[in-house]
């Protein structure tokens, strides 16, 4: 499928606000549905980010039904609705709001590590070959135990798969070179499961990707404690794998809010 069909506006596709002013250094996409809850924290998170760079933070929404999109506009520089309630229709989405030479995404139930804008700048600047960044992920409503458990089981099972030639991208944490973006086509929306790591896949061919620690998420707990811990587990390592072994995925993903 060419750029033209996934980077573009459609009719599914509604622009509420657009961003302004000078260019910024960094492009922050939230994707979002029915979040009003988590909204204003995730968005309060990035714009409390050490960091000596400017950034801009556009909004993806999936057509959500409860008052995210009013929670977030002032707390926004762009918004843009798209009617598909699909991960990679939003991504694909934010993305043609975004200014930036860097493009980077979060999940809207996340709250974001004060240096994760300075260590994904960090890590494009130390090498031009760098085309794509990934970090980690820990759960932030939970006891003290859980996170700190939570973020050093996937710290170490992201640098396993980095080391072994797969990619594990947690909940939206991570960035790339909007150039590479573009050229790779965006995210394939007939993913339901596994749309970032079908498109690190892709877009690894076209330069170096790399696993950073110290770009750091906390995100909610909702799923695993519905799920519970082993089912959560099982069924994210066995998606993983099927997808890594033949390019399969699960066909079903349930909406857990």
């Amino acid at each position: 499928m060419s750029s033209k069909k996934r980077l573009s506006l459609t009719k599914s596709k509604k622009v509420v606000k657009k961003p302004t002013g000078p260019r910024p250094d960094l492009s922050v996409v939230v994707i979002a549905l029915n979040e009003e809850k988590r909204i204003k924290d995730c968005l309060e998170s990035i714009r409390s980010q050490d960091f000596g760079g400017s950034l801009e933070i556009i909004l993806a929404d999936g057509n959500s039904e409860d008052c995210t999109v009013e929670i977030a506009k002032p707390l926004v520089d762009g918004i843009i609705i798209e009617k598909n309630k699909n991960c990679a229709f939003e991504r694909n989405a934010g993305s043609l709001l975004a200014r930036a030479p860097i493009i980077a995404f979060a999940d809207s139930d996340s709250i974001i590590g004060k240096n994760w804008a300075k260590e994904i700048m960090k890590t494009f600047i130390d090498s031009k070959h760098t085309i794509a960044v990934f970090g980690v992920s820990g759960i932030h409503d939970a006891g003290k135990l859980e996170k700190k458990l939570s973020r050093s089981i996937m710290a170490s099972y992201a640098g396993y798969c980095y080391f072994t030639g797969t990619f594990a991208p947690a909940n939206s944490n991570y960035a790339f070179r909007t150039w590479a973006w573009k050229k790779a086509d965006g995210m394939d929306t007939s993913y339901i499961t596994c749309e970032d790591h079908e498109f690190f896949s892709r877009v690894s061919k076209l330069g170096k990707v790399v696993f950073n620690p110290k770009l750091v998420v906390y995100t909610s707990a909702r799923r695993v404690k519905k799920m519970g811990y082993l089912k959560f587990l099982k069924f994210q390592l066995e998606n993983s794998k099927k997808f890594y072994k033949n390019g399969e995925i699960a066909k079903e993903y349930e909406n857990i809010r």
